[in-house]
C-alpha cells in the first residue's frame, strides 16, 4: 500500500490516536470532524492495518506500522490535516450557539432546533473541537452544554445523578448516597467534594457516619439538578424523641424561654425539663441568649434546622 492512500482526514485521526485520545468521540474533537466522519475514517485505518480496536474497552490504538506512518505524517501530509471546510461552524452549529443563552440539555435543543438528538451530537462534537463549547460530560456530550465563556458548572453524568440524589431540605451522607445510586463510594465522595467546592452542596456536619451534606440554594436551582430522580435516605437526626420536638417547637414559636416557661406549658417535671434542657444544650440545639445565668434559652441555627426536619418527617410519615 502506498502512503497516499492515506487521507487527510485519516493522518488527522492518526495523530489524534498518537497523541493519546483513544475514544472515538476524542478523536474527534482533536481531529476537528464529525462522529460520522471519524468513524469511517477509523474503519479506514483499521482495514489499512494501522489502528487496532481494543476488544475490552473499545478504545483505538496505533499499531507498529500506524507508528512509523506517524514519525513522518508532519512531512507527507501536515499541510492537509484539518480541511478548512472541518473548520467553519456552519449555519446549524450557529443556531445551536445561538441558544446557548444559558446550559442546555441535548434533547433540548433537539426540541428547539427541530432535528435529531444524533444531529445535535455531531453540531456539539464540531463545536468542541473549534473550542465553542464545554460540555459536562465527555462520554456524553450531549447531557448538558455550555458555551465556551460560559462560566457555569457543568456536571458529568454521575455527577449529575449524585447531586439530584441529595434529597431538598435534608442532610444526607456519601455512604447513603453509595447505596441509593450503586455507585462506589470512593466516586461519591470525590463527586461530592467537587460539588461542595462548587457551591452546590455543602457540608453540614459531621458525625459517626462521617461527613453530612445538605442541598444548597445554588444546587437545587441548578440545570442539572432533577428534583424527581431516586433520593439518598437522609441522614439520621442528632435527637428523635416526640418529647424533644416537643420542646423545639415550642421555642421555635415561643423563645426564647425559660425552663420553667417549658416546664409549665408542656406539662413536664421540673427535674426532667431541666435535665432536657441541659442535653439540649450539650447537643448544640439551644443556647442561652446572654452569659448570665438566669438568661432565657433559644435555638441555635442547628437546633432550629432540626426542630424543622423533625416536623417535616413528622409529617411525611404521617
Amino acid at each position: 500500500m502506498k502512503k497516499r492512500a492515506v487521507t487527510a482526514h485519516m493522518i488527522a485521526c492518526l495523530r489524534a490516536i498518537s497523541a493519546g485520545k483513544a475514544r472515538k468521540i476524542d478523536i474527534a474533537v482533536a481531529a476537528g470532524l464529525s462522529l460520522r466522519l471519524t468513524q469511517a475514517n477509523l474503519d479506514a485505518l483499521r482495514d489499512r492495518g494501522l489502528i487496532a480496536r481494543d476488544p475490552l474497552n473499545r478504545t483505538w490504538v496505533l499499531t507498529d506500522k500506524g507508528q512509523a506512518w506517524v514519525a513522518d505524517i508532519d512531512r507527507a501530509a501536515a499541510k492537509d490535516a484539518h480541511p478548512s471546510r472541518e473548520k467553519r461552524v456552519g449555519p446549524g452549529g450557529q443556531k445551536l450557539l445561538d441558544l446557548l443563552d444559558h446550559p442546555m440539555r441535548g434533547r433540548e435543543l433537539a426540541q428547539h432546533l427541530q432535528v435529531s438528538p444524533q444531529r445535535v451530537t455531531q453540531q456539539v462534537v464540531r463545536l468542541l473541537a473549534l473550542g465553542r463549547v464545554r460540555v459536562g460530560d465527555p462520554d456524553r456530550v450531549s447531557l448538558i452544554v455550555a458555551r465556551r465563556e460560559d462560566p457555569s458548572v457543568l456536571l458529568s453524568s454521575a455527577g449529575e445523578r449524585i447531586l439530584s440524589s441529595v434529597p431538598h431540605m435534608e442532610e444526607t451522607t456519601a455512604a447513603f448516597v453509595a447505596t441509593a445510586l450503586g455507585i462506589p463510594m470512593s466516586e461519591v465522595a470525590e463527586e461530592l467534594r467537587f460539588l461542595s467546592n462548587n457551591g452546590l452542596v455543602q457540608e453540614t456536619r459531621q458525625s459517626g457516619r462521617g461527613a453530612h451534606y445538605a442541598l444548597t440554594e445554588a444546587g437545587a436551582a441548578h440545570p442539572q439538578y432533577r428534583s424527581d430522580a431516586k433520593k439518598a435516605r437522609p441522614a439520621p437526626l442528632a435527637v428523635r424523641s416526640d418529647r424533644v420536638r416537643k420542646v423545639l417547637s415550642h421555642l421555635a414559636e415561643h423563645g426564647p424561654v425559660r425552663i420553667r416557661d417549658v416546664r409549665d406549658a408542656l406539662a413536664i417535671a421540673h427535674n426532667s425539663a431541666n435535665a432536657l434542657m441541659q442535653y439540649l444544650k450539650r447537643k448544640g440545639l439551644i443556647q442561652k441568649t446572654t452569659g448570665s445565668h438566669t438568661a432565657p434559652l433559644e435555638l441555635t441555627p442547628a437546633g432550629r434546622e432540626t426542630q424543622q426536619a423533625m416536623v417535616r418527617r413528622g409529617n411525611q410519615n404521617g
